[in-house]
């Protein structure tokens, strides 16, 4: 936030005050301000503030963000820095069991300028192979020793893209207006894609198995055979695979006869 002079009369000079709120920041930071003008030499000029801010920054980002495919691990590094700060003693705990968080310190020597950071600890979070597909957003907690700093929040967000997708993942089946649907199989990453069986419960539920794409993607079509009885009906597909880590899918069928 900026308050200036907005009129500066020939031969006098005027004043910019610039107030910079550091509650939500940490470590170095830069801000600028463009000051414009009618003076025909300078319209436009850039100011830069360059300040230090104590206490405890995460680097390179503070979140770290995952992209991962179902069934594998990933880990994403961080640091934890300090300026003008002692050592610290840090502890760390995740928000939910299945993030796994670890620390390591570092041996790094305080720099001679009190403006650099000071990286103390490696922050290792890791999301493990059995990790469930979708998105997610969770966190990981720092307790510090830092008079500044006592507790540090890291983001911790992302996706966890199944090998194969289910679309719908649950069907509605309405036989009067719409008496058919379809549910398709995809494999995401590469070929190789094999339905050895699909099962459908009750057996007024009919399930036809149709090979769209050799290797990559089936079609199943539902049907109700039964239109005479009337009222709602719940039923389920089960379809096996020869994928790793889908290799039994449920599809929840909901069936109304009006």
């Amino acid at each position: 936030m900026a308050d200036y002079d907005k009129v500066i009369p020939a031969g006098q000079t005027g004043k910019i005050i610039v107030t910079v709120d550091t509650k939500r920041f940490r470590g170095k930071l830069d801000k600028t301000i463009t000051v414009v003008s009618n003076d025909p030499d300078n319209k436009k000029l850039t100011l830069h503030l360059y300040c230090s801010i104590i206490g405890v920054k995460i680097l390179p980002a503070t979140h770290a963000y995952f992209n991962a495919r179902l069934g594998e691990s990933q880990t994403k590094e961080l640091t934890v820095a300090t300026i003008g700060e002692g050592p610290v003693t840090v502890h760390a705990i995740a928000s939910k069991p299945n993030i796994l968080v670890r620390l390591e310190k570092l041996n790094e020597k305080k720099p001679a300028n009190v403006s650099d950071y000071w990286k103390q600890y490696k922050v290792l979070i890791t999301i493990p192979e059995n990790f469930p597909e979708g998105r997610f957003a969770e966190s990981v907690t720092l307790a510090t020793s830092c008079q500044y700093d006592k507790i540090v929040k890291i983001p911790v967000a992302g996706s966890v893209i199944p090998t194969v997708a289910v679309s719908p993942g649950t069907v509605l089946l309405n036989v009067t207006n719409n008496f058919q649907r379809t549910i398709k199989i995809t494999k995401k990453f590469g070929t190789g894609l094999t339905i050895s069986q699909v099962i459908s419960d009750p057996p007024q539920l009919k399930a036809d198995l149709i090979e769209t794409k050799k290797g990559k993607q089936y079609t199943i079509k539902v049907a109700w055979s039964d239109t005479k009885s009337k009222g709602n009906f719940n039923g389920q597909i089960k379809i096996r695979t020869n994928d790793k880590q889908k290799s039994l899918i449920s599809v929840p069928v909901h069936v109304t006869i009006k």
